[in-house]
């Protein structure tokens, strides 16, 4: 799985562009002290979570931005251990059938934050590489989330005895990613036209795919960054829409009782990002908020392979019958996240 956000912006130098003045780019690579803290933090979701918590660390005081962000990765990875071994205890004590496998789902899920996730999101930032770090602080906020949610089924809802875990590791991941510190000041793209269309894609992973889509749509033609960003997210929600009802229609013909719960998976994945976060990423979008519209373009994306990586089971592997459908909204979802990158404000010594 890879679920991946980043407070670091991708800055297409080739642009024409109007950069900012150097006295509004962001001093946190070299500020220090409860002054930076309280500045950093104030930019987070968690205002009060990462103040507590980066006071509670005496290595806060003589930190800049990179060094915070270390502080709240660690405590995040040393949230997620605890947690594991917590959940591994609750798997062996339960009897009750239907939480066992909710556990164990939740055990793996930890199992890959706490053993990889948020160990190459520590190596990343020690690396420089702010955007891939963020990107895995960001997933494993997003699955502790998964875990809470597991206890809402199929195939009945329980009560989860890990909501108060789930939510501080979602909440201090959250954080670590919000105060990632940027790499560079932020610049103004005025630039349209088919030259902006290469220059943009080019900073994508799926080049091609960039490309070939936005030269569909006649709106491209004269779209700045921001124009580009709404086509590919249009995009990427009419396919979720179209393959919304194509799943539905796979899981009212099959009489495989292996595959029923598959693409009943997937027909909940695909339902909210249908209508919940791609309608969201373009809401945030048009309101100039990138860092959610990205997040939630990043989201789409990831549910995508989700759905692909049910078919793996368990109980049982299938082929999946949804390989395309998967791959086109995962890599359209990720197009238009990574352009949303190009537009993140990063003045957040304002």
């Amino acid at each position: 799985m890879e679920k991946l956000i980043s407070l670091s912006l991708v800055v297409v130098a080739l642009f024409s562009f109007i950069q900012l003045p150097p006295s509004h780019c962001s001093t946190l690579l070299i500020e220090k002290g409860t002054d930076l803290i309280e500045k950093t933090c104030r930019h987070t979701k968690y205002y009060n979570l990462c103040i507590s918590s980066l006071h509670a660390d005496s290595r806060s005081v003589k930190a800049d931005a990179k060094g915070l962000a270390r502080i709240m990765l660690e405590l995040s990875l040393a949230k997620a251990n605890v947690t594991l071994v917590y959940i591994q205890q609750l798997y062996n004590m339960t009897t009750d059938p239907v939480l066992k496998p909710y556990f164990s789902s939740c055990i793996e899920l930890y199992r890959d934050v706490a053993e990889q996730v948020l160990q190459m999101a520590i190596s990343f930032l020690d690396s420089n590489n702010y955007k891939e770090s963020s990107k895995n602080a960001e997933y494993a906020s997003t699955t502790a989330q998964d875990c809470e949610n597991r206890f809402k089924g199929p195939p009945e809802v329980r009560k989860s005895p890990l909501t108060k875990e789930n939510s501080s590791l979602s909440q201090l991941s959250s954080v670590a990613g919000e105060i990632l510190p940027p790499s560079q000041c932020s610049t103004l793209v005025i630039e349209k036209g088919a030259d902006l269309i290469e220059k943009t894609c080019r900073r994508t992973k799926y080049h091609n795919l960039c490309v070939s889509s936005l030269h569909a749509d006649p709106r491209s033609a004269k779209a700045d960054v921001k124009g580009l960003a709404r086509i590919i997210l249009e995009l990427s929600l009419a396919k979720a829409n179209v393959t919304l009802v194509y799943i539905q229609q796979l899981y009212t013909k099959t009489t495989d009782p292996v595959l029923k719960p598959y693409f009943n998976s997937c027909i909940e994945q695909y339902r909210d990002v249908a209508e919940k976060n791609l309608q969201s990423a373009i809401i945030f979008l048009d309101s100039n908020n990138y860092k959610e519209s990205s997040t939630d373009a990043e989201y789409a994306s990831i549910a995508a392979q989700d759905c692909e990586d049910r078919f793996k089971g368990p109980p049982e592997v299938r082929k999946s019958p949804l390989t395309k459908e998967n791959n086109a909204l995962s890599q359209l979802s990720s197009v238009a996240g990574e352009i949303v990158y190009i537009l993140w404000p990063l003045l957040i010594d304002t």
